[in-house]
């Protein structure tokens, strides 16, 4: 038996044997195998004659085939017609065979529980797409009668879902925000849009604009991709890949929330000149800083997460660390009293005059700073734990005890709860001292303060003279004596 065809250029012809009875089998290359098998196997062996198998030419695109092709296929007759119209509303062959003594009062019972369950499910779905709540009922309804008419399974469910309501929704929200309106349902309309030039468009019409064009280019997209066969990119978005994709953009989001809470932006704000806004010092021009006050502005939620970075930024941009003043202060204390009770050992009559030694003076390290309030911006604090609030309190006694006083402003009313729960009043006469309700009210109070401690102070200077303070400690030192 033997194939013939034409040969094809640059491809070698495969030999194989054929056998006198019909049977084939490869040709042997190797003589020597011959020889050595019996004399009945070799004779057949000797009777094998080469056979060339070649391989067909493709055949061109021909127009004449296609069309040939074309015209069996779409043969357009009455039964035809019938089976495609038949396959496009399967409706027209199962219900002629619908039994209605049996089938129908289970399906009027089923029927009525879904539309309990689907109507507030579909008010609910339509305001998750930002669209008034009556479009989640139309869309319930004529997906069901399309479905009914073109369904080809009775166990399959059409409609809205979640997740596909939540991504029209941000693109309706980004639309009407450009557009100029409200995100809110209930508020008036803030910006005109007219369609057509003459009819007025409030933000419902607007909105189901966006969204019925937004449907409508994903349907045209999805037919471009069946036109051009592109059904195959989904095979790469495989389930476990989905997965997987999920959880690395949940985590990376949460680590990105994580880092960027825990080293926020922190800065001192300054005054605009005649005026009661304050603003960054370091970003603005014109701006001024207020005397023997800083604001401080922490520009994220205080946590136990950013404790560390919002107590060494406080320090860092108020040039002043309570902890290491008030170590200064008692060292230079220690030394200047062991220094006045050498001299008051040495001469008793200046120590009951009450002066003081030039070399105490001198040695004693200056601890004085240029500020008597510190005012806290939680304008941008969404909330505070109780780490934060405990940081707070801490940090309020540790000022407290260098002659700093620690103000609070722009507290939304949750942080102001919380402050009042956790003791934050704890030692303050005025309730008012919780927080101010702005900046401008902190310093205000804060300037009207430290003027009411000037004027007691020279009150007093002026009653018992300059000389008060030296008298006193000689009164003290004396006694030992």
């Amino acid at each position: 038996m033997g194939f013939s065809s034409r040969k094809e250029e640059g491809k070698e012809p495969s030999y194989f044997g054929v056998m006198e009875s019909g049977t084939v089998s490869q040709k042997s290359e190797n003589s020597k195998d011959i020889s050595s098998l019996p004399s009945s196997q070799s004779s057949q062996l000797s009777s094998y004659t080469p056979v060339k198998l070649e391989e067909y030419e493709t055949s061109g695109f021909s127009i004449k085939k296609l069309l040939t092709k074309a015209k069996e296929n779409c043969n357009c007759n009455q039964q035809s017609v019938l089976t495609f119209f038949h396959q496009l509303f399967p409706v027209t062959k199962w219900l002629p065979c619908y039994n209605i003594k049996e089938d129908l009062l289970g399906d009027v019972i089923s029927g009525l529980l879904v539309g309990v369950v689907s109507i507030p499910q579909s008010i609910s779905y339509a305001i998750l797409a930002s669209q008034d709540p009556i479009y989640g009922l139309y869309t319930n309804f004529f997906c069901a009668i399309i479905y009914f008419a073109m369904a080809t399974s009775r166990h399959n469910c059409v409609g809205s879902f979640g997740v596909l309501c939540l991504m029209i929704g941000q693109s309706v929200n980004r639309q009407l925000t450009l557009a100029g309106y409200d995100l809110d349902m209930d508020t008036d309309l803030m910006a005109n849009a007219t369609m057509n030039g003459t009819v007025t468009c409030n933000r419902g019409c607007y909105a189901i604009t966006v969204a019925t064009t937004l449907t409508f280019l994903v349907g045209l997209y999805q037919i471009i991709l069946g036109v051009f066969q592109l059904g195959f990119i989904s095979v790469y978005l495989s389930e476990p890949l989905l997965k997987l994709g999920l959880l690395i953009g949940v985590c990376f989001a949460l680590l990105c929330i994580i880092f960027r809470t825990q080293r926020p932006r922190a800065t001192l704000l300054g005054k605009v000149n005649d005026s009661e806004i304050y603003e960054d010092q370091f970003i603005y021009k014109r701006i001024s800083s207020i005397a023997n006050i800083k604001i401080f502005r922490f520009d994220t939620s205080l946590y136990y997460a950013n404790k560390d970075y919002f107590k060494s930024s406080l320090f860092q941009k108020t040039g002043v660390n309570p902890g290491l003043v008030a170590s200064l202060r008692q060292k230079a204390q220690a030394k200047a009293n062991l220094t006045r009770n050498q001299s008051c050992f040495s001469s008793k009559f200046n120590c009951l005059r009450g002066t003081k030694t030039p070399k105490a003076s001198a040695d004693a390290p200056e601890t004085s700073i240029d500020m008597h309030t510190l005012i806290i911006d939680c304008g941008a604090m969404q909330f505070i734990d109780s780490v934060g609030l405990s940081l707070l309190k801490e940090m309020r006694q540790d000022y407290k005890k260098i002659g700093i006083q620690v103000l609070l402003a722009n507290c939304n009313p949750s942080i102001r709860r919380l402050l009042q729960a956790g003791g934050w009043l704890t030692g303050m006469q005025d309730p008012e001292l919780l927080s101010f309700h702005s900046i401008h009210a902190a310093v205000q109070f804060a300037e009207k303060q430290d003027q009411t401690q000037q004027t007691d102070s020279v009150a007093v200077a002026n009653v018992f003279g300059p000389e008060t303070e030296d008298v006193s400690i000689a009164l003290s030192l004396e006694e030992p004596l």
